[in-house]
């Protein structure tokens, strides 16, 4: 979402609002999977619908008319979870005190010290 509100206007808009699209579809799909089967056409409008999205320019009127209005109204809320989170050097430093214990361990358990 933050790399299609940029200031610079270039031919990758389309394709990142594309694959915004695309992933919304499929988490809504996996919910509504079993009754949008029962409708014999489904697949063949699935398939038009993306064909137009990609090559019609649907994907960037369908983001400025569905997708970007919500995302506008969480946007605080969604920038302050993000903030949240921790940052890879934070996971990354976890993973190695992680790894070091584990390994110390094992060479403890490996070669116990005689008393």
């Amino acid at each position: 979402f933050k790399a299609l509100e940029t200031k610079e206007e270039d031919d990758d808009t389309q394709w990142l609002t594309y694959w915004v699209i695309f992933a919304y579809f499929n988490m809504l799909e996996y919910f509504v999977d079993f009754i949008l089967s029962y409708f014999s056409y489904y697949f063949f409008v699935k398939l038009f619908f993306f064909l137009w999205l990609a090559h019609g320019n649907g994907s960037v009127k369908v983001y400025k008319a569905v997708i970007r209005p919500i995302f506008l109204k969480i946007e605080g809320p969604l920038d302050k979870a993000v903030a949240g989170m921790p940052n890879t050097k934070t996971l990354e430093k976890a993973a190695e005190t992680v790894t070091s214990a584990v390994g110390n361990a094992a060479h403890n358990e490996t070669n116990p010290k005689n008393e």
